[in-house]
């Protein structure tokens, strides 16, 4: 057996591990049979390419070997499973760093009276953050905020009439610095405005009551792609969704009248287990 130490190289590059120093893998080595067939590959015949023990014995044949394509294909796959690994784990640990905050009993009593003195709740953000904001709104109207996504780019054509003196903004970004996202806000600067931000030093952390998911690496090769960001920010925001409805006295009937089809509906209604 030899290891496969983290940074060595791999079918996404030479840095693909370099995050995370302590990723060890076991690879077989290439006349280990066994081993590389509980990996998922094929021992084969060396001249015809034809899958070898036909008898199933459990024991290589003398003129068969583990054909070199079949190495490279076990041994990629191999990869595929660590850098999945990677992935999850960065995820998970961005979300396990999350740190208490202490804006977060303010932040949660300005959502509760927003719903209470009839108001809804706002959500902008751009780009994969608008996604996320949009499923957040979602999620909140299920179960009795009020809640709607307002895009960055149409706030700024006209859609910014919609926001009323009751209503919260809730403007989420991991830098801090969207130009969009920033636009909006300094518009709306005499609306209650809670800001969710990644960077606690940027420009947008100072316009509002902030809260933050804190700052990652993410787990692509590039470090680019938002993705453990995402996990983080996603999971303060359904924190906070979910402490809000806590304050509400929502009921299963409530959730069965705004969630009435599909499923969750059809639980909520105590027709399904």
């Amino acid at each position: 057996m030899k290891k496969k130490q983290a940074g060595q190289w791999s079918p996404y590059g030479d840095q693909i591990f370099s995050y995370r120093s302590d990723v060890e893998e076991e690879l077989p080595a290439p006349g280990d049979r066994a081993a590389w067939l509980a990996r998922g590959g094929v021992y084969a015949d060396e001249d015809e390419g034809t899958p070898g023990d036909p008898a199933n014995t459990g024991q290589p044949s003398p003129t068969r070997k583990l054909c070199p394509s079949t190495v490279i294909m076990v041994e990629q796959q191999a990869q595929d499973q660590m850098y999945a690994r990677h992935v999850r784990w960065a995820e998970m640990n961005a979300i396990g760093e999350i740190e208490d905050d202490p804006n977060w009993g303010e932040a949660v009593q300005r959502l509760v009276r927003c719903v209470t003195d009839h108001g809804t709740v706002i959500l902008t953000g751009m780009g994969k953050i608008g996604y996320v904001c949009q499923r957040v709104a979602s999620t909140m109207s299920s179960v009795g905020i009020p809640a709607i996504f307002l895009h960055p780019g149409e706030a700024v054509h006209g859609d910014l009439g919609f926001v009323r003196a009751e209503d919260i903004v809730l403007a989420c970004s991991n830098s801090g610095k969207t130009e969009e996202v920033l636009t909006v806000v300094q518009r709306i600067t005499d609306k209650q405005i809670i800001v969710c931000v990644g960077d606690t030093e940027s420009p947008l952390a100072q316009l509002g009551l902030m809260l933050t998911f804190g700052k990652h690496r993410e787990p692509d090769p590039l470090n680019v792609a938002p993705s453990a960001s995402i996990a983080a920010m996603s999971a303060v925001l359904d924190a906070l969704t979910f402490c809000v409805q806590g304050h509400l006295n929502f009921t299963m009937e409530d959730y069965a009248h705004n969630h009435h089809a599909g499923y969750l509906g059809r639980k909520a209604r105590g027709e399904e287990k």
